[in-house]
């Protein structure tokens, strides 16, 4: 009988196979990581732009100025980027809201009183 070192074609391509479904997995765990990673900043951005904004609206008594406007609309281009839009809405009896949306996606619904 003859002694046969190595390993065969078959358990070469089974351990090739069990490494191509290893790679595979971590790939889509990476990119799964990295767009909730983009979702959680986008949605910290708008949280701090919109409770700055909130803050800036309760110092001027509870009226929304061009100037808060400018503002807000200047944060959300360079907080979130060109493709996040907001508005601000206040009417008297009802709370004031401002709406957040980044790749027409609502990102943030923000009520409050001023």
């Amino acid at each position: 009988m003859r002694q046969v070192s190595g390993s065969s074609l078959i358990e070469s391509l089974v351990a090739l196979a069990v490494f191509a479904i290893g790679s595979a997995s971590t790939a889509a765990w990476v990119a799964q990581s990295m767009v909730v990673d983009a979702r959680a900043s986008r949605l910290v951005a708008a949280t701090t732009i919109a409770v700055s904004t909130e803050a800036r609206i309760r110092a001027g008594g509870g009226s929304i100025s061009d100037v808060d406007m400018e503002l807000f609309h200047g944060a959300l281009e360079r907080g979130m980027g060109a493709a996040a839009k907001g508005s601000l809405t206040c009417e008297v009896p009802a709370p004031c809201v401002i709406r957040i949306a980044w790749a027409k996606r609502e990102v943030l619904s923000w009520s409050f009183v001023p």
